[in-house]
């Protein structure tokens, strides 16, 4: 048995082998996941993903990036299948800290303080000062990501507002 299976897949890839477990997924949001996907891809030296190549080279913008399938509507192919208030958690990325303080709740006592410290630490990886190549982007270029993700900001917005629910509930 699996105390938890993750990774970057639909929720439903699992659901009918293990229909009874927890589920929980992590948002992040979609402007900020956008930028750091597209810069993720812009170091790596290794990639395979078909748009490697264009965004190296500089072919391919980060508006241009965001209107692919599975980028711009990234965090919707992943929940895609279950309603948001049918997850156990969602967790923010940008409130890392009380999520994980909700992850313990939900979830049973993950032994915080022993783990992370007191109070707790979380460590930092994969920031933008470890990256060889990093570029700001502008308000009107994150307004152009922004509107290339509709299904993404609709889900963050929703996330949001059952975090908060959980936040109130739990803490």
């Amino acid at each position: 048995y699996y105390n938890g299976i993750h990774g970057h897949f639909n929720v439903l890839r699992h659901f009918t082998v293990f229909p009874t477990a927890k589920y929980i997924a992590c948002v992040r949001h979609p402007v900020e996941r956008i930028i750091s996907q597209y810069l993720h891809e812009l170091n790596d030296d290794g990639s395979d993903s078909y748009f490697h190549k264009d965004i190296k080279s500089g072919r391919m913008s980060i508006v241009d990036f965001a209107e692919q399938d599975g980028v711009g509507n990234g965090m919707h192919v992943h929940v895609k299948g279950i309603s948001l208030e049918d997850f156990d958690l969602l967790l923010l990325s940008e409130n890392m800290l009380q999520s994980l303080f909700l992850l313990n709740y939900v979830i049973g006592d993950m032994s915080i303080p022993k783990h992370f410290g007191k109070p707790p630490l979380l460590p930092r990886e994969n920031t933008r000062a470890q990256r060889s190549i990093d570029q700001e982007f502008d308000q009107q270029t994150r307004g152009e990501i922004y509107l290339r993700a509709p299904l993404d900001v609709e889900i963050y917005r929703k996330a949001s507002e059952l975090f908060a629910e959980k936040a109130r509930k739990y803490t």
